[in-house]
């Protein structure tokens, strides 16, 4: 909301409610419409729409967009709502808000104009889950050249709620003034990768303004995201986020953290031996020092420890050519945080375990000849480490140099592991009352959910947490909209035998979910992991599966939206033949070889890796070991290795544990 406007039927009018009602319109904060109605949004084509806001008690209020108009009056609390009519995809236009309210003094009237610009009508989807949905670009944009430098687009538009919960009640408005941004290299490093890259395809097949509403916290359960009235089903949850309503008990714990982690590093940073004999210093003997091969865990260098500070070191040559270029250090990833110098220089630093390493090496830090890369990594447990199977280079403008390999270490500092921190966003309804409720009459087409993450440990119960969370919020947007449910993909280190992971179960429940709750869809990502990386790169695949999935079952296209679904089993002898549903084009070996994940048991329920063969539509399993096979798996572990079972439209087989 850029233009406001106070419209007078006389100046002597102006002067009297200027000088007469110090409460007067253009001064009242009650005369306010919701951060979402604001410049740039996007609205739902082809359903009445719903337009609210705050004013003065007694103000009437009447809403114009597109030739179209509808009026109501504002309700004891100073709330006001208006539907207008049913509006075709396109844009841009002026929604305007006029306030007419009599005066208090001499019971005339006069008017209080606002004006949302620049709005489009298309397709809106709202985004939730945890850190994989809200993950941005800046994290993945070096796997989609050209992604940042192409994106201007005034038909794609993007919403951040602000990331935070809120207790004591849901609120009407949300936390913090984020605002409608468009899609443009200025903007888009922040933006979700999943929800742009689903923006962007879905312009491109219904040729329509998209517009993405993201709510969604990293590391967030989804009782975190459940009104609390639905959570008296949940007692533990309902009694925990009770707890929290007291502000006392919440921000004592918050305040012991925030000392207790300030404690914990300004220890290390006092008592850090590369801190006092200035161990970033290039000069620095390295005569003393153990070498271990990089990527590797601390557990590999033999320093037994239960937390500190490691100090790793390495000596490289760089040549004038490359010392002139821009360049970024990359190095991987790191468990848990580090601060890491060339040369002396520090080039950067990341306070948690998660995030890629890639830094921008200052001009001028590299010369010719050799020079000194220092890593102080800070360890919070004896797992820390650098991440095996990640990049580390120095990448010079596309030439690179591995820097993997040898390196020097020392110890600089142990310790005890730092205390537990309290994590209050993930605490019981504190996401939905202050991310969710106040989006609460928005209008948006469907929605995308990518979280189970945090719930893998308690999959069994998860199955009714999303049950719950689903019809919870369809009872309170007032429509089943649409849902998709982006099953987890592969994780963690492969295991040698056939396994039962949590990650496998969890992605079962997430199937079961989707089967047994109406308008509801599991988009499989199995392939599309990495083993050590819980937010893989390949956001933009997982997008354009969500995007097929959509288009098949929202917008009614005649596309496959996803790979082979097992239906049946029989088994003949010691045979076990499945059928499947999604077959496509057909069933095929994406690299003409044996198919692979297929595992089978007898009576004695031990698994063994079978022999998979397509014959037509269906897959045929044995194996020499099982002689009376039951049942039969395919992709079942919590990293099932590399599939080769898809359709021949390029998508995967979902993971399934049957028994005949």
């Amino acid at each position: 909301m850029k233009a406001s406007s106070l419209i007078l039927i006389s100046s002597a009018m102006l002067l009297a409610a200027c000088s007469n009602e110090p409460d007067a319109p253009h001064k009242d904060p009650k005369y306010a419409l919701p951060a979402l109605i604001s410049d740039g949004m996007v609205l739902q084509r082809d359903t009445e729409l719903n337009i609210w806001g705050f004013a003065s008690q007694g103000s009437e209020v009447t809403v114009s967009l597109n030739g179209s108009a509808a009026s109501g009056v504002t309700d004891s609390t100073g709330k006001w709502r208006v539907t207008l009519p049913k509006q075709d995809a396109g844009g841009p236009y002026d929604l305007a808000i006029k306030y007419n309210r009599p005066h208090k003094v001499d019971s005339l009237w006069y008017n209080y104009a606002d004006t949302v610009r620049d709005v489009m009508i298309g397709e809106v989807w709202l985004c939730s889950g945890q850190s994989n949905m809200e993950l941005p670009i800046r994290r993945v944009y070096w796997k989609y050249p050209g992604v940042i430098e192409n994106s201007a687009n005034d038909n794609i538009r993007y919403y951040q709620v602000t990331k935070t919960p809120y207790f004591k009640n849901p609120l009407d408005t949300l936390i913090g003034s984020p605002k409608w941004q468009k899609a443009c290299p200025e903007n888009i490093r922040e933006f979700s990768a999943i929800a742009y890259f689903y923006a962007k395809d879905l312009h491109e097949k219904l040729n329509v303004p998209v517009g993405m509403i993201v709510s969604a916290v990293g590391g967030s359960p989804a009782e975190a995201w459940i009104s609390e009235e639905r959570l008296k089903e949940f007692k533990p949850y309902y009694d925990d986020l009770q707890r929290c309503k007291d502000d006392n008990y919440v921000n004592n714990i918050k305040k012991a953290d925030r000392e207790a982690e300030q404690k914990w590093y300004d220890n290390y940073q006092n008592i850090d031996l590369g801190v006092k004999e200035d161990w970033k210093n290039p000069a620095t003997d390295l005569k003393k020092w153990k070498t271990v091969n990089v990527p590797c865990r601390i557990a590999d260098t033999k320093i037994k420890f239960k937390s500190g500070v490691v100090w790793f070191e390495r000596k490289i040559k760089v040549t004038a050519e490359q010392a002139a270029k821009k360049a970024m250090l990359i190095m991987g990833v790191i468990v848990d945080s580090d601060i890491i110098y060339i040369n002396g220089t520090q080039v950067g630093t990341t306070g948690y375990q998660y995030p890629p390493r890639r830094y921008d090496i200052p001009d001028g830090v590299l010369h010719e000849g050799e020079n000194t890369i220092a890593v102080r990594m800070i360890s919070n447990g004896s797992n820390g480490g650098f991440v095996a199977d990640k990049d580390y280079i120095i990448d010079f403008s596309g030439d690179t140099l591995d820097i993997s390999g040898k390196w020097s270490f020392k110890l600089g500092a142990e310790g005890v592991p730092p205390k537990e921190t309290t994590f209050f966003q993930y605490k019981p309804a504190g996401l939905y009352n202050a991310m969710i409720a106040p989006l609460l009459g928005y209008n948006f087409k469907g929605m995308m959910w990518y979280q189970g993450e945090s719930n893998v440990e308690r999959y069994e119960e998860y199955y009714f947490l999303m049950q719950t969370l689903i019809s919870d919020w369809r009872n309170r947007f007032g429509f089943d909209f649409p849902v998709m449910i982006v099953q987890l993909p592969l994780f963690l280190e492969q295991e040698k035998d056939p396994s039962n992971g949590g990650w496998a179960n969890m992605r079962e429940i997430q199937k079961r979910i989707a089967d047994d709750t109406p308008n509801t869809y599991c988009v499989c990502t199995i392939d599309l992991g990495e083993w050590n990386d819980i937010h893989p790169l390949a956001k933009q695949p997982v997008a354009e599966r969500i995007s097929l999935m959509a288009q098949k079952n929202v917008y009614g296209k005649n596309v496959v939206a996803q790979g082979p679904v097992a239906n049946h089993v029989s088994v003949f002898g010691n045979t076990v033949s499945i059928t499947f549903d999604n077959i496509g084009g057909g069933l095929v070996s994406r690299d003409n070889k044996p198919l692979r994940g297929f595992a089978l048991c007898g009576e004695d329920g031990k698994y063994f890796w079978a022999d998979a063969v397509i014959s037509g539509n269906e897959v045929k399993v044995s194996s020499k070991k099982v002689k009376n096979p039951i049942a039969v798996r395919y992709a079942w572990a919590d990293n099932p290795g590399s599939l080769n079972f898809y359709n021949k439209d390029g998508l995967p087989a979902m993971p399934f544990s049957m028994i005949e």
